[in-house]
């Protein structure tokens, strides 16, 4: 949840405040001072999330997420195949030719 001001943050239902970077809640806009932390005046019993941690899943890298399909073989050993099957069409059309001098 964002919030306008850290007014409507303290008057929310469970008195924000100290709201961290990390947090979704958090914006540049509320942290008069730019010390990464947003809306410090304390909210008598409101909640503190000075302490708030991400979870792993609210954090995730691309190094963490799954992988679902592949890129395809790499360039090197498509090169490599083109190659072969060249030298093949080769191999074939002057081994043709070589029968068809020995015959005439």
């Amino acid at each position: 949840m964002s919030y306008d001001t850290c007014t409507t943050a303290a008057n929310d239902g469970s008195g924000v405040f100290n709201i961290p970077q990390a947090h979704p809640s958090y914006d540049p806009a509320l942290d008069a001072n730019s010390d990464g932390l947003a809306c410090e005046t304390p909210v008598a019993g409101g909640t503190d999330l000075s302490g708030y941690q991400p979870s792993a899943s609210t954090t995730a890298s691309p190094a963490q997420l799954p992988v679902t399909g592949s890129a395809g073989p790499p360039l090197s050993l498509v090169l490599a195949g083109v190659l072969v099957l060249l030298l093949g069409v080769v191999a074939l059309v002057w081994g043709s030719q070589s029968a068809y001098r020995r015959r005439h």
